[in-house]
């Protein structure tokens, strides 16, 4: 597992204070059967996103002016996130989840 990274997906481009942790299961059936999850949404985010989707309705879809009417919001309510929300502050059209440089052996 990987905790709190950021950056981006290029090794020019590492990420600082990433801590990375190795997890074992005793009996991995038993973790299906309670539906066990490593997974946990982190203060805040719902909001964060909430305010992303408003921010890009009343933008009317235009992302310059998205992104400064969610940076209002973000700002507004900062002691409610985890710096790991609030730093994500940039709302783009996201036509293209490409790599910026493709290879054939990072491909999914």
């Amino acid at each position: 597992m990987i905790w709190q990274g950021s950056g981006q997906n290029a090794a020019r481009y590492t990420a600082g204070g990433v801590d990375y942790m190795l997890a074992y299961a005793k009996d991995e059936e038993r973790l299906r059967e309670l539906d066990i999850r490593w997974r946990e949404p982190k203060p805040g985010i719902e909001k964060s996103f909430a305010a992303a989707g408003e921010a890009w309705e009343s933008a009317n879809v235009d992302p310059v002016a998205a992104t400064r009417i969610y940076r209002r919001a973000l700002r507004a309510m900062r002691d409610e996130l985890e710096p790991a929300v609030f730093r994500y502050d940039h709302i783009d059209e996201a036509d293209n989840m490409g790599s910026p440089k493709p290879r054939p052996n990072l491909i999914f």
